[in-house]
Formats: C-alpha cells, sequence, structure tokens
C-alpha cells in the first residue's frame, strides 16, 4: 500500500499535471511541480523500509522529470521536498518491531508548519530538478544529489 500511495500516486499525479494539466491551464510562462519525498528518500532508513524505497522512488522520479531536456520543451520545474520526521500521525501507525528502533536514537520531530514554509522557499527559489532538504526545523537547504552521485556512476558505467 505505501509503494501504491507514495510513489504511484505521485507518478500519476506529477505525470497528468506535467502532460495535461498545466499545458493547457497554466497562465504564466512556466509550470511547478513540487513533489513530497523525505530525507529516508535519500538515505535508507531501517526504521521503514517499504516507506524509504518509495520515496527513493520519487526523488529518482523527480529528478528524471526535472532533466532539462523536459523542461526545455514544456517549461514545467519539477522538485523535490524531502522533510526529516515531522510530527504527523504517520508515527502512531509505526508497527511494533520498528517502534524499537525510535528509542534506540535520539528523534526530533519537526512542526508540521514548517513545511508549508519551507514549500514557499521552494516554489519561489527552487531550480529544475532539485532536491530539498528540511530537517530538525532547521531552514530548507537544497542538497546536491546530482553532483553527489553522478560522477560515481559515470565512472562505473561509461
Amino acid at each position: 500500500m505505501v509503494i501504491k500511495i507514495n510513489l504511484l500516486a505521485t507518478i500519476q499525479i506529477s505525470n497528468y499535471a506535467f502532460f495535461d494539466f498545466l499545458p493547457k491551464h497554466r497562465k504564466g510562462k512556466e509550470g511547478v511541480i513540487i513533489n513530497i519525498a523525505s530525507i529516508a528518500g535519500l538515505y535508507p532508513f531501517h526504521m521503514f523500509p517499504d516507506y524509504s524505497a518509495s520515496k527513493h522512488g520519487v526523488v529518482a522520479y523527480t529528478q528524471a522529470l526535472g532533466a532539462n531536456a523536459h523542461y526545455q520543451h514544456t517549461q514545467v520545474k519539477v522538485m523535490a521536498l524531502c522533510p526529516g520526521g515531522t510530527d504527523t500521525e504517520i508515527w502512531t501507525g509505526m508497527q511494533e518491531y520498528y517502534k524499537q528502533f525510535i528509542n534506540d536514537i535520539e528523534f526530533t520531530y519537526q512542526p508540521v508548519e514548517i513545511i508549508g514554509e519551507s514549500f514557499i522557499k521552494v516554489l519561489k527559489e527552487g531550480n529544475n530538478g532539485s532536491i530539498w532538504i528540511i530537517k530538525n526545523s532547521e531552514p530548507v537547504f537544497e542538497f546536491d544529489y546530482k553532483s553527489e552521485t553522478l560522477p560515481i556512476i559515470t565512472k562505473q558505467i561509461f
């Protein structure tokens, strides 16, 4: 179910916005899609393996659709916001097995309101394909995911 909600629904809604809604209905010169991923989508998160896998997919999808080649044809920017632990209902539905891991670390929850404030900054300042992190109630910042991973991948593949 987690994969359907977090990954497949994000892909379906983003595809609808990217290929159908924004080309027909946008009022300005540029459209924007901001997907909600998670810091668990940047590093394997052992407390929620299914959740982490789904959010890794959201990050990869966002960066693929946020490639400059797509932007040049559509003028639609695609970005992702990756919140850290946030005070939501996800923690109450956690399986008992995984709850033990939270007790083993110092885990900080940030208020939901900070996500909205961060969303506005990403909307105003974000570049196409960018990934943004908001954690521990600190100011949102862009994570340079591509420059960290692309040299490793290209060295191994090409």
